[in-house]
């Protein structure tokens, strides 16, 4: 994984900020878990954290905002100069399929998201933190883990219960201090009915929405780290303090931008690169797209699946959106992967597309790093 730095070679200059997302009121992330267009579905819950492709979009249209490349118009942005702002912001949607690495203008990396409080920063805990993964081999057992063979041992988890389930926390790698879900989130639950003509009830009328919002004593907020080129007259692109919307609730946050102290996603969460006595293991720092063969050369995972849909954009002045036809499966940030040798595993994650807005970010770490 490269490292976010502050750059400055002549031509090619690069600022690394640190921007944060502070709620204004509860808020709302869907991913593929909406009401749908006829109300199908009346009882929604919301994400925690929102898509890389939510911060991305952000980015880009503030950008061209700042900039003067683009007006606020009701309901949709004017483009002053489309020339101009494809050059800011690059000519194309994030396609999580593309073939090659997109260019995105000015924005050169963005990092996953972590979460703040103050001077200190959370990423996910491992799913398997506080677990040990032993192979319990009997010559009577066989686990049918893999799809070319049986495997002679049982994968086996010591401390973990059902009736805990998985760590669902947050942990500051350099002092092991954890955060729980509930330490962090707090759910808003909003129940309601819409009634036709305001008058008659109908069947698909009754909704139970859960929101989330942050727990007040923490002051906690998104962050994530952005690296950006220089415009084309070389000098340091606007970015500033802003009250910005995202989701397709229009959920408003106040963004807030300082020129990171610390420019390494790497050096702010590491860990060692060291092989554990079963072997390696990977833990993703972000959500990932992978294909079905990485699951093949590991031992043994810990996975939490969830949907996505890329959005595209409508028009050339890319100012109105809609979902693409095909649905994706990213693996969870936290979950894990064992394996004897990590670097075909490593190979199968490593995209530069998807790294270069925040997904697919990973630490190999020595089996009881954490």
């Amino acid at each position: 994984m490269k490292d976010f730095n502050l750059i400055d070679s002549g031509s090619n200059f690069y600022t690394t900020y640190m921007v944060k997302l502070k709620p204004a009121d509860k808020f709302f992330f869907g991913g593929e878990q909406t009401f749908g267009a006829d109300n199908e579905t009346y009882f929604v819950h919301s994400l925690p954290f929102p898509q890389q492709t939510t911060i991305l979009g952000m980015i880009r249209r503030e950008l061209l905002i700042q900039n003067g490349l683009s007006e606020q118009g009701w309901g949709r942005d004017k483009i002053n100069d489309m020339n101009k702002a494809e050059a800011a912001i690059g000519k194309e949607s994030f396609r999580i399929d593309y073939n090659g690495e997109q260019d995105f203008g000015w924005m050169k990396r963005i990092s996953p998201l972590f979460l703040a409080s103050g001077s200190r920063y959370y990423i996910k805990t491992p799913f398997d933190f506080g677990f040990h993964y032993e192979k319990v081999v009997q010559e009577s057992a066989g686990c049918l883990l893999e799809n070319n063979g049986q495997k002679k041992y049982i994968p086996y988890m010591n401390n973990y219960t059902a009736k805990n389930g998985l760590n669902e926390g947050f942990i500051h790698p350099d002092s092991d201090e954890k955060l729980s879900f509930d330490d962090v989130f707090k759910k808003v639950t909003q129940v309601g009915i819409t009634k036709n003509n305001r008058t008659e009830k109908e069947e698909k009328a009754f909704f139970k929405q859960t929101f989330y919002t942050f727990q007040k004593e923490k002051e906690i907020s998104f962050a994530f780290l952005l690296e950006l080129k220089a415009n084309n007259e070389n000098k340091p692109v606007q970015l500033e303090n802003s009250f910005v919307m995202l989701g397709a609730e229009g959920n408003i946050f106040k963004m807030e931008v300082e020129q990171a102290v610390n420019p390494s996603f790497s050096n702010m969460f590491r860990f060692q690169a060291e092989s554990g006595q079963h072997g390696s293991r990977i833990v993703l720092l972000s959500d990932a797209y992978v294909k079905e063969e990485l699951f093949t050369v590991c031992d043994f995972a810990i996975t939490r699946l969830k949907s996505f849909r890329n959005i595209y954009n409508k028009t050339p002045e890319h100012s109105q959106s809609r979902p693409g036809k095909n649905r994706y499966c990213l693996v969870e940030r936290g979950s894990v992967f064992y394996m004897k040798d990590y670097k075909e595993a490593a190979d199968m994650l490593n995209n530069k597309n998807l790294q270069k807005i925040g997904y697919n970010i990973y630490q190999v770490m020595k089996e009881r790093e954490f």
